[in-house]
């Protein structure tokens, strides 16, 4: 695994007034854009030439957030993933979903952002996800959604298990239906749920592997990221390292391995090619003197 570049911004941004993106959560490449959202920050950061260039900012979700790390880790939209979409709809050009995590009452919100002809952005729809999480919080403890992806006519939804009495799943949503709310704004309702199933990761240094992001391969697999922090009870904490894996379209996981740099994946996005697949991935280290970079890792998985 090797580092490729910080990710850094043209102008200050959010609150904390910084041009590094930190907490990143959720990565998505379209055309060597590199798109990043953050779980304490608003906007979306837009990256030209897979970072190459310092990026923009985009506003996605209404509001302003604490300038203190610690009361901002209260209020935070915790926006913990990042998929395309593919045009539906109004949506001629498809867009980027993105959702909180429902971690809490203030977790819950999540929006669209519509791509124009040219790829840039020119429409964000707010959504109210409460009605969904609602129906997850009755069927999962300690409900945690770290990632998603499009695989066939599913949105698979990631859950990180690391809370006590909780479990690592993937959910799986009505692709279809959820266009529709989508395309009608909101809101995202409980019976989107098509069905719900728990997964053992298995462990790192003693301590088990949970979710944290996932990106689909052209064949509809799933490449995920897993990993393992020690604190207990669903909060942010340190990590002892990360995981890479491969999911079946069906939900079965094929393959799981370590990866040999001790970081916190939080954002996933693959590229498939002929001897491989490369996946980059953006890191929260939960640390605000250890900023967002941009890693990359070839995966010779067929």
């Amino acid at each position: 695994m090797e580092r490729v570049r910080p990710l850094k911004l043209a102008e200050p941004a959010g609150p904390d007034d910084s041009r590094r993106v930190q907490a990143a959560s959720g990565l998505v490449i379209v055309d060597e854009t590199l798109y990043v959202v953050s779980d304490d920050q608003l906007y979306l950061a837009v990256f030209p030439h897979m970072g190459r260039d310092e990026g923009k900012v985009i506003s996605l979700l209404e509001g302003h957030l604490p300038e203190s790390q610690s009361e901002r880790k209260e209020d935070k939209p915790d926006l913990e993933s990042l998929s395309p979409l593919e045009p539906f709809d109004r949506f001629s050009n498809g867009g980027l979903l993105t959702f909180g995590s429902g971690s809490s009452d203030k977790r819950v919100h999540g929006a669209f952002a519509a791509f124009a002809q040219d790829g840039t952005i020119d429409d964000v729809v707010l959504l109210d996800v409460r009605p969904l999480l609602d129906v997850l919080h009755e069927r999962i403890p300690g409900l945690n959604l770290e990632g998603t992806a499009v695989s066939g006519d599913v949105f698979r939804v990631l859950q990180r298990g690391n809370f006590d009495g909780s479990f690592n799943a993937h959910i799986d949503l009505e692709l279809g239906k959820l266009c529709a709310q989508i395309a009608d704004g909101g809101p995202l309702t409980g019976d989107l749920v098509r069905s719900i199933h728990k997964h053992e990761l298995g462990q790192m240094r003693g301590v088990p592997l949970c979710f944290s992001d996932a990106d689909t391969l052209p064949d509809q697999r799933i490449v995920f990221s897993a990993s393992a922090e020690p604190d207990e009870g669903g909060g942010d904490g340190s990590s002892l390292g990360s995981a890479l894996g491969l999911m079946s379209s069906e939900g079965e996981v094929l393959h799981l391995d370590p990866i040999d740099v001790q970081v916190k994946v939080e954002g996933l996005a693959v590229i498939q090619a002929d001897d491989g697949i490369e996946a980059y991935m953006v890191t929260d280290e939960d640390d605000p003197d250890k900023p967002t970079d941009l890693w990359r890792l070839k995966v010779p998985w067929t």
